[in-house]
């Protein structure tokens, strides 16, 4: 079908005239509506900033579409931070044929798939949502701005899916190929306003103002990492974890019932790295030093740091030819981790 610019240009100019002369009542209504629930609401009716709480604007609520009652004894989550079914059957269709199949991706029992939008500290809905907020969301169950970490709109922290499962008794574990600091696994071992506060101090993104542990907040994100104390946390972000350490004292995580924190305080002028190790931490840079764990429990958690930022991905040149039946054959692709030598 084909129309001319100018007339395009006049049905968005009059569409977008529409929705501008519509009653500020209908619009502050349709504000709360969007996403059909009638819990979810972070403006009431006298204009007040209200924060939902977990669960209020998923669907089914924090119990879930209850479909079984069935339990399961390990729960396995793996996100790919930014790839949606589009970029996966982009690289499938690439690399193994229109008739192709992943050897592991596609042999999962189960994939999950959600909408979601954030909620701006103003109470709006904010429709772009960074992987902050929706790390958020899925890890607390907690609409909240793009930025924060397990915290509400009003910074009220919220008790993340790790936290619950050490709190049940779980072992637990979070591994990245990103710095492990960053948003997607931040979320579920620190409870913070901005997702760039890394470090405790120096001039790479240290944390600021109230939630530093000197100024009596939760600390840093390499900080609170220490204190939520997975069995397993692997990734990068080491250069962070190098900082110096302003304030000593206690564990601070709001939500653990067993803080173990190994027999030692923090203690201020050594590293985050150094307190670790103080703590009971085997700390590991490399793919020698993690072949050499036998043990990984909450007396000796694993903390392995194998780059300074997020882990080098390196994809070789693929070559797609004909092969019959949509098949294609491609030169290898894979991603090298050289700290680890794979």
């Amino acid at each position: 079908m084909r129309f001319s610019l100018k007339a395009a240009t006049a049905v968005v100019s009059a569409s977008a005239l529409a929705i501008a002369n519509l009653p500020t009542s209908l619009a502050q209504s349709a504000e709360q509506s969007f996403n059909g629930k009638d819990t979810c609401i972070s403006i009431d009716s006298n204009g007040n900033i209200v924060a939902p709480q977990p669960g209020d604007c998923t669907q089914f609520g924090k119990g879930g579409q209850g479909n079984t009652d069935a339990q399961a004894r390990n729960v396995i989550f793996i996100l790919g931070d930014g790839m949606g079914h589009q970029e996966i059957t982009a690289a499938r269709n690439y690399l193994k044929g229109a008739n192709g199949r992943f050897e592991g991706l596609d042999e999962l029992t189960a994939a999950g798939a959600y909408t979601t939008f954030a909620i701006g500290e103003d109470g709006k809905r904010q429709y772009v949502t960074d992987s902050a907020a929706s790390a958020t969301g899925w890890s607390t169950g907690t609409k909240t701005y793009n930025g924060a970490l397990s915290v509400d709109i009003t910074g009220k922290p919220h008790e993340n899916l790790l936290e619950m499962a050490k709190n049940a008794g779980m072992r637990t574990g979070n591994v990245s190929t990103a710095e492990i600091q960053d948003a997607t696994p931040g979320a579920m071992h620190s409870h913070i306003s901005k997702r760039g506060y890394y470090a405790p101090s120096g001039d790479a993104k240290p944390v600021k103002g109230a939630e530093a542990r000197e100024n009596g907040g939760l600390g840093s994100i390499s900080e609170q990492i220490i204190d939520t104390r997975a069995d397993v946390t692997l990734g990068g972000g080491r250069k962070y974890f190098d900082a110096e350490v302003q304030q000593g004292g206690e564990n601070r995580n709001p939500f653990l019932t067993d803080k173990n924190d190994g027999g030692a305080d923090w203690e201020a002028g050594k590293s985050v790295r150094e307190n670790a190790i103080a703590k009971g931490y085997q700390v590991v840079d490399d793919k020698q030093g993690l072949e050499g764990i036998t043990v990984a429990n909450q007396d000796q958690p694993v903390l392995g740091l194998f780059h300074d930022k997020n882990m080098t991905r390196k994809f070789e040149q693929t070559v797609p030819v004909s092969g019959g039946c949509g098949e294609v054959r491609a030169v290898a692709k894979r991603q090298t981790y050289p700290a680890l030598n794979l």
